[in-house]
C-alpha cells in the first residue's frame, strides 16, 4: 500500500520512476549473474524476487479483485530489467 500514493498523484511520478530504476539496477545484474554465470547467490536472489512478484500479484487480485496498477508496475519493472540485462549482455557492459 505504500506505493499507491506514487501511482495516484501525478506529481510523485518522477519519484516512482526513480524507484523503479533503482529496482531495475538491482535486478539486472542478478538476472545476468544467475542466467549467464550460474552463481548460486544470484539464483537465490532471482528466486526470491520471483516469489515476491507472485505475492504482489496475489495480494492485488485478492484485495482488489483484478490485475491492477501495482501489478502492471511490477510487470513493467521486470520487462525493463530483462531488456537492460539483454543490452548489458549484448554490449558486455556487466
Amino acid at each position: 500500500m505504500w506505493i499507491m500514493p506514487y501511482l495516484r498523484d501525478s506529481s510523485l511520478w518522477p519519484v516512482l520512476v526513480v524507484l523503479v530504476l533503482h529496482v531495475v539496477a538491482f535486478v539486472t545484474p542478478a538476472l545476468l549473474f544467475a542466467i549467464r554465470e550460474h552463481r548460486p547467490g544470484a539464483i537465490v536472489a532471482v528466486g526470491v524476487l520471483s516469489l515476491l512478484t507472485l505475492r504482489g500479484f496475489r495480494w492485488e487480485i485478492r484485495s482488489r479483485g483484478k490485475f491492477g496498477a501495482i501489478s502492471w508496475l511490477i510487470v513493467a519493472t521486470w520487462i525493463t530489467s530483462l531488456l537492460a540485462a539483454y543490452v548489458a549482455n549484448l554490449y558486455d557492459f556487466l
